[in-house]
């Protein structure tokens, strides 16, 4: 199991989830039990790449993605890799949100949801 968290550094669980998924600048990778995996560097189309970030995750072998909001077309996208998508409130933690994860807590997003008022 990897779940994967858009963040603004490349480690550390104490680090807040990022308010945005697609330009976020790393995915910290948490794996079963909680002990982090590589990071994944976002090199996706927001950065010059040739991917879209759901690929670049889906192509790390990430299954559930935790954030804050996501565009409907990601969330699509999600969906057609099988990947799991979770939300979270403002101000939440990496830790806390794996926690929350694992005790069930989360909302899981389904077709129709994404922030409409950002240009994902």
């Amino acid at each position: 199991m990897k779940v994967a968290f858009p963040v603004g550094k490349e480690n550390g669980v104490e680090q807040i989830v990022a308010e945005h998924f697609g330009p976020s600048p790393y995915f910290l990778v948490l794996l079963k039990g909680g002990k982090e995996g590589a990071p994944i560097k976002n090199t996706s189309t927001h950065f010059g790449g040739d991917k879209m970030p759901v690929e670049l995750l889906a192509e790390n072998g990430v299954g559930t993605i935790i954030c804050r909001g996501m565009g409907p077309k990601a969330v699509q996208m999600c969906e057609k890799h099988s990947i799991g998508v979770y939300f979270v409130p403002e101000g939440t933690g990496v830790g806390e949100a794996f926690a929350l994860y694992l005790e069930g807590k989360l909302r899981k997003a389904k077709e129709g949801d994404g922030c409409e008022s950002h240009s994902h």
